[in-house]
């Protein structure tokens, strides 16, 4: 967040023609393009995810992964992109991501695996947020602009998000083993 704040203020004070008084980014650009359902989705998915995390929601869901110790590793791959993907449609993936990666951690020091064969998975697949705009800032940029429909982007996300993690699950799965 500070950081989009420095970089949008150096990119008003950042002359392209000294002369002219032209910088990248003017104040009327700004207005005319801001969204503000946009920083609220955003803001709102950030702040639950905080919320979850001091609230003790992110312990008790790792408390309720246990039975990923005892899958075989390629069903513990896909059973934690899944839960990734689903869950950044709700929250922001920085947030998920955030909250995960300590559960993923645990969990592959519980199984005696690496644990950035997990967290790589879980980090991966938290960038698969195509079928609500809470998801990522991409998708809620797509739903403010008014040219896609809330339904399509539910239902093809969802098809896309699908195919997406088994996709990657059997890649990374097939890269990963090469290496262990």
């Amino acid at each position: 967040e500070n950081i989009t704040t420095i970089a949008c203020l150096l990119m008003m004070i950042i002359p392209v023609n000294w002369e002219k008084g032209e910088m990248l980014l003017d104040m009327d650009t700004v207005i005319k393009g801001f969204s503000l359902p946009t920083v609220l989705l955003i803001g709102g998915s950030l702040t639950l995810g905080s919320a979850m995390s001091a609230c003790g929601v992110t312990k008790w869901v790792a408390s309720g992964l246990g039975f990923m110790n005892t899958l075989p590793i390629i069903i513990l791959l896909l059973v934690a992109a899944l839960l990734t993907a689903v869950v950044t449609e709700f929250c922001t993936n920085m947030v998920v991501v955030a909250a995960f990666l300590p559960i993923m951690y645990s969990i592959s020091v519980a199984r005696g695996m690496n644990p950035i064969i997990l967290m790589v998975a879980v980090t991966v697949s938290a960038s698969l947020a195509f079928a609500l705009p809470s998801g990522t800032p991409p998708t809620a940029i797509a739903m403010a602009s008014g040219e896609v429909d809330l339904r399509d982007m539910i239902k093809y996300g969802f098809g896309f998000k699908v195919i997406s993690v088994v996709v990657f699950v059997a890649i990374f799965y097939g890269v990963t083993m090469r290496f262990l």
